[in-house]
């Protein structure tokens, strides 16, 4: 890998990632709300998902020495990883997408996850708490009138606004929008999409 390379592919995020994560859905609690996800009712099944088909996943991601481009041989190489029942013929049914509806709505929705959205969504909620500290820290004189005079009225409307508001901020800003912090083993990808949509095509119904 080259040190350009290396230095791209180190400044990238993951999304939902499984790895070194004690406790999945405490770590992410997103992944509950999603009702693909919930139904799964498998903590394993839904890091076989990750490892599938989220974009961030090292064997999704495109600029990854991990990249697999070809989609059965990623549910092989993820069931070989996560799946602790090591069946030879489940592995191959699954390779050539034998599986059931709900893991097969799971897989196309984790591909559906979006790094730059959830980033971005990231930005604003930083910066709306950064403009309620503002705010706070300024007092009732970011409330002037055209004479200069503060304004009590529209200040305490501000800070009670902000105050009712403060705990969901932080409990977003808390959650991440799921997301982590880039390593050398994993990260952000913008293909492979169409892999996945090719492969999921040829399920049986």
């Amino acid at each position: 890998m080259t040190e350009v390379f290396k230095d791209n592919y180190e400044n990238k995020i993951t999304i939902f990632d499984p790895r070194g994560v004690k406790d999945y859905l405490r770590e992410y609690p997103d992944l509950s709300e999603i009702k693909e996800f919930k139904e799964l009712k498998s903590i394993t099944l839904l890091k076989f998902v990750w490892w599938v088909s989220n974009p961030t996943s090292p064997i999704v991601d495109i600029t990854s020495p991990e990249y697999i481009e070809d989609f059965s041989e990623r549910i092989g190489y993820a069931y070989d990883l996560v799946i602790n029942d090591k069946s030879e013929s489940q592995r191959n049914s699954w390779k050539d997408g034998e599986l059931e509806p709900k893991l097969k709505d799971a897989i196309k929705r984790m591909s559906k996850i979006s790094p730059n959205t959830r980033d971005r969504a990231r930005e604003m909620v930083n910066d709306a708490f950064n403009e309620f500290e503002k705010i706070i820290k300024q007092g009732k004189n970011s409330f002037l009138d055209k004479n200069g005079t503060p304004d009590y009225k529209k200040y305490v409307d501000s800070v009670r606004g902000i105050v009712e508001n403060l705990e969901y901020l932080i409990k977003v800003k808390e959650e991440g929008f799921g997301i982590s912090k880039a390593t050398i083993d994993g990260k952000e990808m913008t293909e492979g999409q169409n892999n996945i949509a090719r492969f999921l095509k040829s399920f049986k119904e």
